[in-house]
């Protein structure tokens, strides 16, 4: 959780949201099956990136269209919703404005 004096007052605010945990959602969006334990504790970062983007990895421009295509679904957001990690993320911007 957030500490309290980084959410009091007026100032500028900010969540880092591991890069490990935004390409598991978007995996978890595109419907791709993860076997075992949690996805959130089982892959590295190669093995998420190789999943979603394939290989050869495409460039930048070509990842972010692709990431965002995935989040534009109309269901991303239920889907996500379902991740006790979205759910967390989700939580701590509750009393944000």
């Amino acid at each position: 959780a957030l500490s309290k004096t980084w959410i009091a007052g007026e100032g500028v605010k900010c969540i880092v949201v591991p890069v490990q945990t935004i390409e598991t959602w978007l995996l978890v969006v595109s419907g791709f099956v993860f076997e075992g334990s949690t996805p959130e504790k089982r892959f590295h970062r190669r093995a998420l990136k190789r999943d979603f983007f394939g290989k050869p990895e495409p460039s930048n421009p070509e990842k972010t269209r692709k990431a965002l295509a995935v989040l534009h679904r109309p269901e991303a957001i239920n889907i996500l919703r379902k991740r006790r990690s979205f759910q967390h993320f989700e939580n701590q911007l509750a009393g944000w404005k």
